[in-house]
């Protein structure tokens, strides 16, 4: 249950209708990307400020806001106990105003959120359902996620080729739209694909790669996943350098929690 808990971590149009509301529109769009920003790098700061996103949404009265609002919060904590039923809400807003690449996203939640269930069938099906529209209308990044998760879920089902088959779909993406960050992502399913085969030594060449993508671009968040992973593929070989691995991730947790606090504050 740890090494899936570890492996589903490393895995996340506006409307106003004339209604008078006391913020902008830009003040909406800065507030969320902010948000989904620091999801990728602090968390906690992430889930803070989609709260904070949640009650403008409210606010204006805006069924697309708070659709808006609900999917950002849900990519921030994907596995708070309501993410079904706030994703589902969500997502009835977005067919509703056709808003294709929210829709997808809500797919790939969907799907997430059932993995971490263990609830295969529904996961593999929400993230082929958003796959389809993200390969379609060329939204690259939501593309390498479900890639990613349909990696995951497939390794978990031992069904390995197929494992392997999706998670070089999505480092493939990364010629056409590069980002470390996804990257990195990527190399850790890559990694975890080979210590199930167990190729131990080909395992610990890709979470070194994943470990120098997120050392790359400072992401001390994703380095520190990297190193919990990477520290499970050491455990019965070399027990004490699995544990100087968990207490390096946990020297960086600790060191993030501050700095997560004091952006709580901005």
């Amino acid at each position: 249950m740890k090494k899936i808990t570890l492996i589903l971590i490393a895995l996340i149009s506006f409307y106003s209708y004339g209604q008078k509301v006391s913020f902008s529109e830009h003040e909406f769009e800065t507030l969320r990307k902010k948000t989904e920003d620091l999801a990728k790098f602090y968390p906690d700061s992430a889930i803070v400020f989609s709260d904070k996103l949640m009650v403008l949404a409210k606010e204006s009265k805006s069924q697309q806001h708070l659709a808006d609002a609900i999917t950002t919060k849900l990519r921030a904590d994907v596995f708070s106990k309501d993410a079904l039923l706030l994703n589902k809400e969500a997502l009835e807003i977005n067919i509703k105003h056709r808003n294709t690449k929210e829709i997808s996203t809500n797919y790939t939640l969907f799907g997430i959120i059932y993995l971490y269930k263990a609830d295969y069938t529904n996961a593999v099906k929400y993230l082929n359902k958003s796959l389809k529209i993200s390969q379609k209308n060329k939204f690259h990044s939501l593309t390498k996620q479900n890639y990613r998760a349909l990696s995951t879920l497939y390794g978990l089902q031992e069904n390995y080729p197929k494992a392997l088959q999706t998670v070089k779909e999505a480092l493939k993406l990364e010629k056409e739209n590069p980002d470390h960050r996804e990257k990195g992502l990527a190399y850790i399913c890559l990694a975890t694909y080979y210590d199930y085969i167990s190729q131990k030594e080909m395992s610990n060449k890709y979470f070194q790669l994943a470990y120098n993508s997120f050392k790359q671009i400072k992401n001390d968040y994703n380095v520190a996943v990297t190193l919990l992973n990477w520290s499970v593929l050491f455990e019965e070989s070399d027990p004490i350098k699995s544990l100087e691995m968990e207490l390096e991730a946990q020297k960086i947790f600790d060191n993030i929690v501050p700095k997560s606090l004091i952006l709580q504050t901005i």
